[in-house]
């Protein structure tokens, strides 16, 4: 019996959301980005809308550099979580700072879930 691997369905449905939602962001915040802070926290998120379509296509192919594209893809998610609180929402360090972990977590747990090696595979067998 084969077993479908499920696991990652949810980190591509909340990547495919992420690159749709983002880019819209990028293009509507751009122009309107007056300080420098502003200019950062949109470029993060230009680099995270990126990330997330390496990391679609990566798993798409079932590349071995899927996993590394997920993680520059919750780095650069974590980034902008900070900055974009800090910047766009006038946010203190602290407010920022759990936002940013809220983004870590949810990216954290993501990808945990989509690499996680199904139940009853031993090392010889195949996925």
């Amino acid at each position: 019996m084969i077993r479908r691997n499920w696991r990652p369905i949810p980190l591509v449905l909340f990547l495919v959301f992420v690159v749709v939602a983002g880019a819209r962001d990028v293009v509507n915040e751009w122009p309107s980005a007056a300080k420098m802070g502003q200019k950062a926290a949109t470029a993060a998120e230009a680099g995270y809308v990126l990330a997330a379509v390496a990391s679609l296509a990566a798993l798409a192919m079932r590349r071995p550099w899927a996993r590394a594209a997920a993680w520059a893809w919750a780095a650069l998610t974590t980034a902008t979580g900070f900055l974009a609180a800090m910047f766009w929402g006038e946010a203190g360090v602290a407010a920022s700072l759990a936002g940013a972990a809220g983004c870590a977590a949810v990216c954290a747990g993501l990808i945990a879930l989509a690499f996680r090696r199904p139940r009853g595979l031993g090392a010889g067998d195949a996925a």
